[in-house]
């Protein structure tokens, strides 16, 4: 399995979602495809028009990324609570893309630019480091991106405010997941691209590198 393994990967580094799907289905594996949401989907409420036209060009000129299909980002922050009015998948299938998005990412960052003598322990203990929900829920609070989150649950919101004024309650899981989400959706839109989704990231976490070297990661909030 371990060959497998590293065989997709090479496969990915070299030729992008392309070759991992060409490989995966010359194994037998069945990959699935994005099916796009027709347009006329976004604009058959309010909330959602609102989302395109103000939300998502902020975010947009923010992380320095245009999304080719807006309705990724908007599903991105869709709360299951809103799917009763708002037909179109909400945020959990994209936050579990963008877990294993960012797991990669950040392993692939610290792959080419950690001492090659480190193992693959000492690799996972860094990226553990930097990929974990507390880290992700605070960036997602720092940049105020928990607003762009459609809802429709007051228990909810109650949580992420209680959160947000007293960092000793209990962190609600959905901030985390909304910065997981995020790259979901990134993920699909750029078709994999390790350098767009490597600069998205970069707007958001900065890895002090020289720190990287001495096995200390420091995660700076810009």
């Amino acid at each position: 399995s371990e060959c497998i393994y590293s065989l997709l990967t090479a496969y990915y580094l070299s030729s992008h979602t392309t070759g991992a799907y060409s490989f995966m289905n010359y194994c037998g594996f069945e990959t699935l495809k994005w099916k796009d949401v027709k347009v006329e989907t976004m604009n058959q409420n309010s909330e959602i028009s609102k989302f395109i036209t103000t939300s998502l060009p902020e975010l947009e000129k923010f992380i320095a990324y245009k999304f080719l299909y807006p309705i990724l980002i908007v599903s991105a922050f869709l709360h299951g609570s809103a799917c009763n009015y708002i037909h179109l998948p909400n945020y959990e299938r994209l936050e579990f893309l963008g877990d294993a998005v960012l797991d990669f990412i950040v392993s692939y960052y610290l792959y080419e630019n950690l001492d090659e003598k480190l193992s693959s322990g000492d690799l996972t203990f860094q990226r553990q480091k930097v990929v974990n929900n507390k880290i992700f829920a605070d960036i997602i609070i720092k940049y105020k991106l928990y607003e762009l989150l459609i809802i429709n649950s007051e228990s909810v919101k109650k949580s992420i405010d209680n959160y947000i004024q007293n960092k000793t309650a209990e962190c609600p899981k959905i901030l985390g997941d909304l910065f997981e989400s995020l790259f979901g959706a990134i993920y699909i839109d750029c078709s994999g691209d390790i350098l767009i989704i490597l600069k998205c990231l970069f707007k958001l976490i900065q890895l002090n590198i020289e720190d990287l070297r001495r096995k200390s990661i420091v995660i700076v909030l810009e």
